[in-house]
């Protein structure tokens, strides 16, 4: 089937035919280097021994104040991880511990490691963004009441 060339529609007329079921070039194009970045600038592992008992963290520039015991609530989830030493993490010029997330709702997080609580009342739009946020955290138990 050969490709229908059909003109620009306007006052000026073009140089250029504009091609209709055209298809792409089966050519690839070339891709970047691959450079893997593992640790972010900055960020260092920190001894389960040197972590304060009152934490300051900077989740997406959302300040929250929180102590070690609840950040280590659940082992096996990635806020236990990172606050047990296993994996670096970055502290901003205030010396707040810095997590690359939106922070709207890491309240929630912080309330159901402490007590258990889980948020009622979320609109639907909520719910799915703080699936998400759970699922990040590795929140299994969470995820199970919250996802339904």
């Amino acid at each position: 089937m050969q490709p229908i060339t059909l003109k620009p529609s306007g006052s000026a007329p073009s140089s250029k035919p504009v091609l209709a079921n055209s298809r792409p070039s089966n050519q690839r194009q070339p891709l970047p280097p691959y450079t893997p970045i593992t640790v972010p600038t900055g960020a260092k592992l920190v001894e389960s021994s040197e972590f304060p008992k009152i934490v300051h963290i900077n989740v997406g520039g959302h300040r929250f104040m929180t102590t070690i015991a609840t950040l280590r609530a659940d082992p096996n989830s990635m806020l236990g991880r990172m606050f047990s030493g296993d994996h670096p993490i970055l502290r901003d010029d205030d010396g707040a511990f810095v997590i690359d997330r939106d922070g709207r709702h890491f309240h929630h997080i912080l309330n159901y490691l402490r007590d258990g609580s889980v948020p009622i009342g979320l609109s639907r739009v909520d719910r799915i963004e703080l699936l998400k946020d759970i699922d990040f955290y590795g929140l299994r138990s969470l995820y199970s009441i919250v996802g339904g």
